[in-house]
C-alpha cells in the first residue's frame, strides 16, 4: 500500500481523523497523521524534524483543504516540500466555494458536491499509486538494496526511489502513445550519469508489466557494435517459434522489406500473451552506442529496421534512452521524427537524496540516522553527484550495513578523510580501488 501523509490544520483535526479512518477501513495502513496516538509524533520528539521526515517517506500527500489549511504556514511548508520531492499530491476540498487554487496542475477532489464519489476517486488514485510505488514491489532475497555504480535492474524496482514524479510522467506519455497511436518513438534524454538506464529498467519496465492487458513488454537491450542483430535478437527471444520459423524471420528482418515479419511477430506475441489489442513496448538503452561504437553501415541497417517497426499499422511503441549530446545525430535521420517526443530526465534533485537513502534501507530492515542524510546532501552539492552517492551507499552497506540496525553519520565519515579535505563520497571510490589493486597484482603474478 502507498505510504500517505495527511496534511491539515490543527483546526481541522476531526476532518483529518475522519479521512484517516475511512482510508484505514479500506486497507491503507501506512498513514501518518501528526496527532495519531499510534503513528503520529511521539511525545518529546522534534515535531518539525518529524514532519519533514514523514513527508520525505510518503508517496502521497493528502491535503485537507480548507481556509484553515490555506492560512497555515506549516501546511504550506509541507506542500512545498512534497512538490520539491516529486510526491503525488491529492487536494481534498472540504468546504464549499473555496476560491484559492493550490497548484493549477493538480486535480482537486471536491467532497462537498458528491462525497461518496469523491472518496471513490481518492481510493482509486491511491491504489493506482500503490501499484507504481517502489513499496509495491519485493526485493528478491540476496539482492543488496544499493547497486553501487551499476544501473538498477528490474529486480531492484523495490529500491528504486527518488523518481516517482518522472515515472508517472513517463507512464502517462507511453499510455498516450498507446491510446492515440502516436508518437511511436519516445526519447528518454539526459546527461551521462543522470540515471536513464535505471529509470528505464527499474522504473518503467516493471510498472508496464503490471498492465498486461495493454502492454507486452520486451527485454531492454543496448545496440552495441551490431545494433541490427541486437534488435532482431530482442524480437525473436520474446516470440515463440521453431528453428525454421526463427531463421525465416531473421532473414526477412535483415532484408530491405521487414514489414511482413514484423507483422507476424506482433501477432504471435499478442497471441502468446492473450492480449490481442496490447501494444508491444520495446525499450532501448544507451541508444548513443549506435553512433559511438557501431559501424556506419550497421547503424544504418539498425535505423532502417527501427523505422519499419514504427509503422503506424504495427503495435510497437519504442522508448530509447539517449545521452543528450547525441540528440543532433539522431535528428539527422529524416525517417525518425523526434521533435515532439523527447522526455528529459534531469539531475536528481538534492531534496530527494533522503528518499534514495531511506527507501532502500527500509527494504533491507535498516534505519537511517537523519544526520547521515543531511551530511550526504551537503557533500553531494549537485544532482550530478548521483553516481558517487550510489557508490558510497553501496560501500557503506557492504562494510557495515549488513551487521548493524542503524546506519549513522559516523559510519559514513569513516569512509572519508576530512583532515585531507577528501569527502567520503570521493574517498569511497579511492578505497575500493586501493583494495582491488592487490587482487589485480596477485592475478598478474
Amino acid at each position: 500500500m502507498a505510504r500517505i501523509f495527511i496534511s491539515h490544520s490543527s483546526h481541522d483535526n476531526l476532518d483529518a481523523a475522519d479521512i484517516k479512518t475511512w482510508l484505514a477501513a479500506r486497507g491503507f495502513s501506512l498513514i501518518f497523521l501528526d496527532f495519531d496516538k499510534e503513528n503520529g509524533i511521539e511525545p518529546g520528539a522534534d515535531w518539525e524534524k518529524t514532519l519533514y521526515r514523514e513527508v520525505d517517506r510518503a508517496q502521497a500527500l493528502v491535503l485537507i483543504l480548507t481556509q484553515n489549511w490555506l492560512a497555515s504556514k506549516w501546511c504550506f511548508a509541507e506542500f512545498t516540500q512534497a512538490r520539491a520531492l516529486g510526491k503525488e499530491i491529492v487536494p481534498l476540498v472540504l468546504v464549499p466555494d473555496l476560491k484559492t487554487v493550490i497548484g493549477r496542475d493538480l486535480q482537486s477532489i471536491n467532497l462537498t458536491v458528491d462525497r461518496a464519489a469523491g472518496l471513490e476517486r481518492l481510493e482509486k488514485k491511491l491504489r493506482d499509486l500503490s501499484q507504481h510505488s517502489p513499496e509495491g514491489f519485493e526485493l528478491p532475497p540476496g539482492v543488496a538494496p544499493y547497486p553501487g555504480l551499476t544501473a538498477f535492474e528490474e529486480n531492484r524496482a523495490a529500491v528504486f526511489y527518488g523518481r516517482d514524479d518522472e515515472i508517472r510522467q513517463g507512464l502517462n506519455r507511453l499510455n498516450r502513445s498507446r491510446t492515440f497511436g502516436s508518437p511511436k518513438l519516445q526519447l528518454l534524454l539526459g546527461a551521462s550519469g543522470s540515471g536513464k538506464s535505471s529509470f528505464l529498467r527499474a522504473g518503467l519496465v516493471p510498472r508496464l508489466k503490471r498492465d498486461p492487458t495493454n502492454w507486452i513488454v520486451l527485454s531492454p537491450f543496448r545496440p552495441g557494435r551490431a545494433p541490427e542483430a541486437k534488435l532482431i535478437d530482442c524480437l525473436l527471444l520474446a516470440t515463440p517459434h521453431d528453428p525454421a520459423q526463427g531463421a525465416a524471420w531473421r532473414a526477412v528482418l535483415a532484408s530491405s522489406a521487414p514489414t511482413q515479419a514484423l507483422t507476424e511477430i506482433a501477432r504471435a506475441l499478442r497471441f502468446q500473451h492473450g492480449a490481442l489489442d496490447a501494444s508491444i513496448f520495446l525499450p532501448i538503452d544507451q541508444l548513443e552506442e549506435a553512433f559511438t561504437i557501431a559501424g556506419a553501415e550497421d547503424a544504418a541497417k539498425f535505423f532502417d529496421l527501427l523505422t519499419a517497426l514504427l509503422d503506424p499499422a504495427l503495435p510497437f511503441v519504442v522508448l530509447a534512452a539517449l545521452r543528450d549530446d547525441h540528440l543532433d545525430q539522431l535528428q539527422r535521420n529524416a525517417n525518425l521524427a523526434v521533435a515532439d517526443n523527447v522526455f528529459s530526465l534531469g539531475p536528481m534533485p538534492l531534496e530527494r537524496i533522503g528518499a534514495l537513502v531511506r527507501g532502500p534501507a527500509r527494504m533491507a530492515g535498516l534505519k537511517i540516522d537523519d544526520d547521515l542524510v543531511t551530511t550526504l546532501t551537503q557533500d553531494a552539492r549537485t544532482g550530478d553527484a548521483l553516481p558517487l552517492i550510489a557508490f558510497a551507499l553501496d560501500d557503506l552497506y557492504q562494510r557495515v550495513g549488513q551487521d548493524k540496525a542503524v546506519l549513522t553519520v559516523a559510519d559514513y565519515e569513516a569512509l572519508g578523510d576530512r583532515d585531507k579535505g577528501i569527502r567520503p563520497l570521493e574517498n569511497a571510490v579511492r578505497k575500493r580501488a586501493e583494495e582491488a589493486l592487490p587482487d589485480l597484482a596477485s592475478q598478474s603474478d
